[in-house]
């Protein structure tokens, strides 16, 4: 995922974000995760989706799963 993609699909979720009703820690930890994701991808990438990639899943797919992982956390 390139940075340009990953950027708008931030900027796509932030946006869901302020359209929602729900408050509290979802929106949080979301916030946390985006803000991560843009101001240092390096570290983004090692810790979140490395892991991932490495047991198969690929980039669009690692991604998605972190951010539903945020989103309902278990």
């Amino acid at each position: 995922m390139t940075k340009e993609r990953r950027n708008r699909r931030n900027k796509e979720l932030l946006k869901l974000l302020q359209h929602s009703a729900k408050s509290g820690g979802e929106n949080t930890r979301l916030q946390h995760l985006l803000t991560v994701s843009s101001e240092n991808p390096e570290v983004f990438l090692e810790k979140w989706l490395r892991p991932l990639l490495a047991e198969g899943l690929d980039l669009d797919q690692a991604y998605d799963l972190v951010v539903e992982g945020a989103l309902r956390p278990s």
